[in-house]
C-alpha cells in the first residue's frame, strides 16, 4: 500500500493506455523472436506512447514462470525473466523512443507486459509522464520497490480487476512486492449489487469482502474467474463507463 504517494489515476488515460496494451496483442514495431517480447510504439503532436505485448497464453506463461531473482546493484533484485526480455529489446527501443523526441512519454502493458513497462519506466533517464499496468505480475523484491517508489511511484498505477490472479504472482514467499499505486476494480454488476468504483491502494482486510463477493460470483458463473478476470478484453471493459469515483481505504 502506497498511501503516501499522491493519486493522480486518470480514467480517461488508463482507457487509452488500454486500448494500447490491448492493440500490442496484434501490432508492434519492435521485436524480439527468442525472447519473444514485443513492443508497440505511437506517436502523437508531443506524446509517445510505449506499449509492451502481454503473453498470449496466460495459463501457459503461470504454469512455466521462473521467479528466480536477478541483482541489480542499484536497485535490488528484479525478475531474472523480465530483466532478460526488455535486455533483449532495450538498444532498439531506446534508439526509437529518443527519435521521435516526444515532450512526453507513456508507458503502458498488461499481463507480463505490464511488468516490461515498469522495468522500462525504471530504466529509462527521461521524463516520464506516466505508468499505466494492467494486471501486472509483480516485478522485484522491497527494495527494488522502495527505490522505484521514490522515483516513479506517485505515476505508476496498476489496474487489478477481481479475481485476477496474475498481480499475485511471483508469489510473496518469493520476496516479491509490488511497486506504484494500485487501482483495485472489485468486479461487475452481480444481481442487485451495482457496480463497484475503484478503491484506491486499498488494504487487505478493505479487499476481504470483496474477494469473497468474487469468490460468489465464481460458483455462480460456473467459470474459472482468475482467467476471465485477466484477459485483456476484461479489462478495456473497465473504463467503458468511465467511473469517476474513489473509494480510498
Amino acid at each position: 500500500m502506497n498511501t503516501s504517494l499522491p493519486n493522480n489515476f486518470d480514467c480517461g488515460i488508463a482507457r487509452e493506455l488500454c486500448r494500447a496494451s490491448a492493440d500490442a496483442y496484434y501490432e508492434s514495431e519492435i521485436n524480439n523472436g527468442e525472447s519473444d517480447t514485443h513492443v508497440l510504439v505511437r506517436r502523437n503532436e508531443s506524446d509517445a506512447v510505449v506499449a509492451f505485448r502481454g503473453t498470449a497464453d496466460a495459463r501457459n506463461w503461470l504454469t512455466d514462470l521462473k521467479c528466480g531473482l536477478w541483482r541489480d546493484a542499484l536497485c535490488g533484485k528484479i525478475h531474472e525473466g523480465f530483466h532478460l526480455a526488455l535486455e533483449s529489446v532495450w538498444e532498439e527501443l531506446e534508439g526509437e523512443v529518443r527519435e521521435l523526441g516526444a515532450k512526453r512519454v507513456w508507458v503502458t502493458g498488461h499481463s507480463l507486459g505490464g511488468a516490461l513497462a515498469m522495468l522500462f519506466a525504471w530504466y529509462w533517464e527521461g521524463p516520464i509522464a506516466g505508468v499505466y499496468t494492467f494486471g501486472q505480475p509483480r516485478v522485484g523484491n522491497g527494495r527494488f520497490c522502495d527505490n522505484y517508489n521514490l522515483i516513479r511511484g506517485r505515476r505508476t498505477f496498476r489496474v487489478v480487476h477481481a479475481d485476477d490472479i496474475v498481480p499475485r504472482v511471483p508469489w510473496l514467499l518469493g520476496a516479491y512486492r509490488h511497486a506504484g499505486h494500485e487501482v483495485f476494480y472489485p468486479g461487475p454488476r452481480m444481481g442487485d449489487i451495482c457496480e463497484l468504483p475503484y478503491l484506491l491502494d486499498p488494504s487487505a482486510p478493505a479487499k476481504l469482502p470483496l474477494d469473497f463477493r468474487n469468490g460468489l460470483r465464481e460458483l455462480t458463473c460456473e467459470k474459472i474467474a482468475w482467467l476471465a478476470d485477466h484477459h485483456v478484453d476484461t479489462y478495456l471493459e473497465l473504463f467503458q463507463s468511465n467511473p469517476s469515483t474513489v473509494y480510498q481505504s
